[in-house]
């Protein structure tokens, strides 16, 4: 008896330790294939005019003889994180553009592994974790924002690992901690996103899990959050709303800024344009999330998109980057509609929508690609080749989708991936 006992703990733990690094494994394949896609060519593009005040901040502190004595003798406002990152990489490997951006890749990459891991703590399977992942990778906004030196990618990895710990802590309350923890960094990076954030995981934890709220794990997470804020000098309570209106704390977030839209219909207008060709799959996706309004990813995306999507369209200032900490969501929403649909294989046609959409932006890109290789002037061999590259990705999935192929979904991710690659090889 005893030994058959341990004999069948041995089998348990044998498969808990397989499973285990597979999850490794997944997750540092992702990690590899978003730092390949978001570190490749990094340093060719010029200096972009919203890097610019990163990169004085980021020179001011390399250049200056006596460090962070003078930075604070001088009544400055505190650097952000990723500016210290920053000045870390210039001692290692010099100053350069490269250098600059590099942890904007990495935490950039560092958030697609945390979508993964998102879809495993909300979906009882594997693949809507990898979809999700998949999709949010290959959104051009992500890509973007992976490759240039702004607080864009570090605001996406401390909020995709803010619901990460969230999600854990419904397992083990000790993660709980992590939650505020993390909070405290997305306001050390920016202050009115770390609130705004906040209130969206309260509101969750409040109509999924609302006994984490009595957890002392959670508040203890919070009070140390809280702390490096205070010690920071960025704490919103300590100053009052002129102070946080002088100092550039509040601004272009809560105030109209150069670049603004008085259209409520903006940020939906953006998604629209920009992710391509998962929002094909977008109104599909709202259907399922409503079947499924009773389970945490629904109600996970519910509360996510939704109010951050009704703060942003009601505030003055509306800029496209700040709709980037609602990509994750829209990765997830995605990822669990092509699992479905995954599932569908021959017992369902797919609907006609994902065929009209996407054979359009296959021909789109098609009749794009033979206009720079043909008639443009100069001709550009580079974005022929991108364009000709996507087209042919829709395409093929247009045709799978009519032959009721689930690998299309393959195919999509894949296409994808190297289209995005190929473009940013294409810039010199």
């Amino acid at each position: 008896m005893d030994r058959q006992t341990f004999a069948g703990g041995g089998a348990k733990n044998r498969l808990r330790w397989g499973e285990n690094w597979t999850e490794v494994c997944l997750g540092l394949g992702l990690f590899l294939a978003a730092l390949v896609l978001f570190g490749a060519n990094l340093g060719s593009l010029p200096l972009q005019t919203v890097e610019g005040a990163i990169a004085e901040t980021v020179n001011q502190i390399w250049q200056d003889e006596n460090g962070w004595q003078a930075w604070w003798q001088l009544g400055r406002e505190p650097p952000t994180l990723l500016s210290l990152a920053i000045a870390f990489i210039y001692s290692l490997a010099g100053t350069s553009l490269w250098a600059m951006r590099l942890p904007s890749a990495l935490l950039a990459a560092l958030s697609v592994t945390l979508v993964y891991g998102m879809g495993r703590e909300l979906f009882p399977t594997r693949l809507p974790a990898i979809f999700a992942a998949g999709v949010y990778l290959t959104l051009l906004p992500i890509v973007q924002a992976g490759r240039l030196a702004t607080l864009d990618s570090a605001i996406l990895c401390f909020w995709t690992w803010t619901i990460y710990c969230l999600l854990r802590s419904r397992r083990d309350l000790r993660w709980a901690v992590g939650i505020g923890m993390v909070l405290g960094l997305i306001c050390l990076t920016k202050v009115e996103f770390g609130l705004l954030l906040g209130a969206i995981a309260l509101v969750f934890l409040l109509w999924d899990t609302p006994r984490l709220l009595t957890s002392g794990y959670l508040w203890m997470g919070f009070l140390l959050g809280i702390f490096p804020l205070a010690f920071w000098e960025r704490l919103p309570i300590l100053y009052s709303y002129q102070t946080l209106v002088n100092s550039g704390i509040l601004p272009p977030f809560w105030q109209p800024a150069g670049q603004e839209s008085s259209s409520p219909w903006y940020y939906l207008l953006e998604m629209g344009k920009y992710t391509w060709p998962w929002a094909v799959f977008f109104p599909h996706s709202c259907q399922l999330i409503w079947e499924n309004r009773h389970f945490s990813w629904a109600k996970l995306a519910i509360a996510w998109t939704i109010i951050y999507l009704c703060v942003l369209s009601l505030l003055p200032a509306k800029l496209s980057s700040h709709l980037l900490p609602i990509y994750p969501a829209l990765g997830l929403i995605v990822g669990a509609q092509l699992a479905e649909a995954w599932d569908w294989s021959l017992s369902r046609p797919y609907p006609r929508t994902w065929i009209l959409g996407l054979g359009w932006l296959g021909l789109t890109g098609l009749f794009g690609s033979l206009y720079f290789g043909s008639l443009a002037t100069p001709i550009d061999w580079y974005w022929q080749i991108v364009l000709a590259s996507a087209a042919f990705t829709c395409l093929i999935a247009t045709m799978l989708l009519i032959q009721r192929d689930k690998q299309f979904i393959l195919i999509l991710l894949w296409g994808s991936y190297i289209s995005l690659l190929l473009s940013i090889a294409a810039v010199h």
